[in-house]
Order: C-alpha cells, then sequence, then structure tokens
C-alpha cells in the first residue's frame, strides 16, 4: 500500500541526493581547479611584466646615462638626484673607456655612492671589465645583458672608514660613441638581484594583487633561473628580513647531484 510505496521511495530519494552532492562537488571541484591553475599562470605573467619593467627601466637609465658626460662627477651628480628607492636598484657604474685615464667604477653600498681604485676589478674574474669590449662594434643603443654575477670589493671608501661590500647583480653594459661616432669605450649599469627577488616575492604572498583568500594556507613559491636552467635564487617573504640570495634553501630536501 502507501506505507510500502514510502519505503521503496525514501532510499531513492536519499540516493538521488547523495548522488547530486557528489555531481555538485566535483563540477565546484573542476572549476575551482580551474580558477586557481589560471590564477597561477596571471601571476607568473604578472612577475615576469613586472620584471621586464624593471629591465627596460634600467635600460632606458644605462642609454640616458652614455649621453652624459662621462665623468665621476657628472655621474655622481645624476646618480644623487634621484629618489633613494630608484637609485638603490643599481649597485655598480662603470665606464671602460680606451685609455686608464677615462676609466671609474662606482659603488652603490645603499648609504653611499663611492669610486673604488681600478686595482680592485683589474684581473678578477669576475670584474666589470673582465670581459673587454664586448659591445666594441655594435650600433648605438645596443645592450648587453649579462649572467647573473656576486661580486666582492673589498675595500670600499665609507664616511667611517672603508669597508667590503659584496652584491649580486645583474649587468647591463652598451657600446659608447664621440659626436664624430668615434668608439670611446662601454658602459655598464648593473641591476641589484634582490630587487628582482622582492617583486617575485610580493607575487607569491598575500600582498599580491592577484591574491586568493581560499589559497592562503597552501605554500607558494617562485623561482629564478638563470638562462642555462640552473636555480639561482627562491621568492621569500616580503613583509619580513630579507635574507642573502642563496641556493642552499632551494637544494634543502632534493636528492642527486647539486645543481
Amino acid at each position: 500500500g502507501f506505507q510500502g510505496e514510502q519505503i521503496v521511495a525514501q532510499p531513492l530519494v536519499i540516493l538521488l541526493l547523495a548522488v547530486s552532492a557528489v555531481v555538485t562537488y566535483q563540477v565546484a571541484a573542476s572549476y575551482l581547479d580551474q580558477a586557481y591553475a589560471r590564477n597561477a599562470q596571471v601571476r607568473a605573467l604578472a612577475q615576469a611584466h613586472e620584471v621586464n619593467q624593471l629591465l627596460l627601466a634600467a635600460r632606458d637609465e644605462l642609454v640616458h646615462l652614455s649621453r652624459l658626460p662621462l665623468t665621476v662627477e657628472a655621474i655622481l651628480a645624476h646618480l644623487g638626484n634621484m629618489p633613494d628607492q630608484v637609485r638603490n636598484r643599481y649597485r655598480e657604474v662603470a665606464f671602460q673607456g680606451q685609455t686608464p685615464e677615462e676609466r671609474f667604477v662606482l659603488v652603490n653600498s645603499g648609504p653611499t655612492l663611492a669610486r673604488v681604485p681600478l686595482e680592485q676589478v683589474t684581473g678578477s674574474q669576475f670584474g666589470i671589465f673582465a670581459n673587454g669590449d664586448q659591445v666594441a662594434g655594435k650600433p648605438a643603443e645596443f645592450v648587453h645583458i649579462g649572467e647573473p654575477t656576486e661580486v666582492v670589493y673589498p675595500s670600499v671608501p665609507m664616511e667611517a672608514g672603508v669597508r667590503t661590500v659584496a652584491m649580486h647583480v645583474l649587468r647591463l653594459t652598451t657600446p659608447v660613441y664621440a659626436a664624430d661616432k668615434v668608439y670611446r669605450g662601454q658602459l655598464t649599469l648593473s641591476v641589484d638581484l634582490p630587487r628582482l627577488r622582492d617583486i617575485i616575492s610580493v607575487h607569491t604572498s598575500k600582498q599580491s594583487p592577484l591574491y586568493l583568500f581560499p589559497q592562503e594556507s597552501e605554500q607558494k613559491k617562485s623561482f629564478f633561473f638563470d638562462a642555462s636552467g640552473w636555480m639561482l635564487f627562491q621568492s621569500g617573504a616580503p613583509d619580513g628580513t630579507k635574507g642573502e640570495l642563496s641556493v642552499d634553501r632551494l637544494r634543502a630536501g632534493l636528492q642527486g647531484d647539486i645543481g
């Protein structure tokens, strides 16, 4: 009778509700996975865009410097007029002229801009003049981007004396020509690599404009590679203490050959 039909219908209703719940969950999970994947892709594109903008700004600054009188006084005056946040993107400015008298290297230690003796850069494997005239014969405003490099200056003049300055940089170099098109030398401007680390750190943190709240508990890291595929450094905490660039933390927990 009617009660028998109710007994038969109840399991069917429960089964239907269960199937509906499973299907709804799978559809929702699928859409969320797609949204998270697209968000990760957009974050990667945003990081690449900001890194590209920083390097384009460095290129424009280098070309502008090449048009100034290439003297220590003129370059120091130009850098001194920059806002601190912009000036501290750059760690080295060096002109490798045709004669020793024309050459100079300026180092930005943060608090001060200082000229270092040429003896500290000549003969060093990673010295700023190590590659010679690598842009000789190239057209004006051509810019060569070097490999990421760790540099140590053992004696940089400071207000309180001299101290050792270590840095990780990406060097941009352009040829310099006189008004009569005669090659004068090469000018190099180096970008502070931790500035690039800071960019990727922001985009893997809650400060990212593309941050999704449901992903709060997930751990995200971005890695910076060189052209050969070697890992150089990883993103950090943008609101915490910024440590030195290192690959040791990247290698932790990995098996196999280092690198």
